[in-house]
């Protein structure tokens, strides 16, 4: 059996059938522990065909966008939550530095030059860190801890040894959110 990557197919020549341990539900059973899901179809000649495909863990942004946790009876504000953390994300991702970058020299400037060009990782950084400024203190811990560092609102809790559960710490999340949504919208549509 061969799996090394999305959408590769594994063909067998006999149905599932049983309670033993069939060649099928071993490798169901292993792509399961490689972070495949399994597939079974029928070919065009009607034989089984079993195809893996990567199994992508959602973040737990988008589960509580999905469970409408972010906004309980309100969609669109669920909604607008999600997309502001989603938008603090994509710039903090964008104001990483290239990972195949190990150390960078850049001659000192003479003080007389003026301010250097900003980059486009400059203005993200920048960014971000401003609506994290926004958000608060308080809030602003949670929001990197869900938002930036893919963890849940539980694992928070249990980091800070805070109660579990905590309705509190979603509603700084939330709070957090709105913040965070505030600040996007109050940019302007150039520096967005």
């Amino acid at each position: 059996m061969r799996l090394s990557g999305p959408g590769v197919a594994v063909m067998f020549q006999r149905p599932i059938e049983g309670d033993g341990p069939t060649p099928e539900r071993v490798a169901q059973e292993s792509a399961r522990h490689m972070g495949f899901i399994m597939d079974l179809e029928l070919d065009d000649s009607g034989r089984p065909v079993t195809r893996a495909r990567a199994a992508v863990p959602k973040a737990p942004l988008e589960i509580y966008r999905d469970g409408c946790a972010l906004a309980p009876g309100d969609p669109e504000l669920n909604e607008a939550r999600w997309h502001a953390g989603d938008r603090l994300r994509a710039d903090w991702w964008e104001s990483r530095p290239d990972p195949r970058v190990v150390a960078r020299y850049e001659p000192p400037r003479p003080p007389d030059s003026g301010d250097a060009p900003e980059t486009d990782a400059d203005k993200a950084r920048w960014r971000w860190r401003g609506a994290l400024r926004q958000a608060g203190i308080r809030c602003s811990m949670v929001l990197v801890h869900v938002c930036l560092e893919g963890g849940t609102v539980k694992s928070f809790a249990k980091r800070k040894r805070l109660p579990w559960p905590g309705g509190d710490l979603m509603d700084l999340l939330r709070g957090g959110l709105d913040a965070v949504g505030a600040y996007y919208r109050s940019r302007p549509a150039t520096d967005r």
